[in-house]
């Protein structure tokens, strides 16, 4: 699987089948927000999504929250369990 289909298949499920739906929709239109194939920060490599790691009392969010910045990452305000580089963040 390539990242391209990965997005594909993922504005499929959260934005609907067709090529509008996946290609041209406005990204608030799906639910949740998909960013449209190629604009995605994950794709860029500028986000990054952990799994259980929602918690503020898990060792995984105590060790982002300490360290992440170091390395140029940040949490955005509407994301619990995501992080974006601070090249990305417009």
């Amino acid at each position: 699987m390539t990242v391209g289909s990965a997005a594909r298949r993922l504005r499929r499920s959260h934005c609907g089948p067709s090529d509008y739906a996946i290609y041209e929709m406005p990204s608030s239109q799906c639910s949740p927000p998909t960013a449209r194939p190629g604009n995605s920060m994950h794709e860029q490599g500028l986000a990054i999504d952990f799994v259980n790691c929602s918690s503020h009392s898990t060792a995984c969010w105590q060790w982002l929250d300490a360290h992440a910045a170091a390395y140029g990452f940040l949490q955005p305000a509407v994301r619990a369990v995501a992080l974006e580089h601070e090249s990305g963040v417009t």
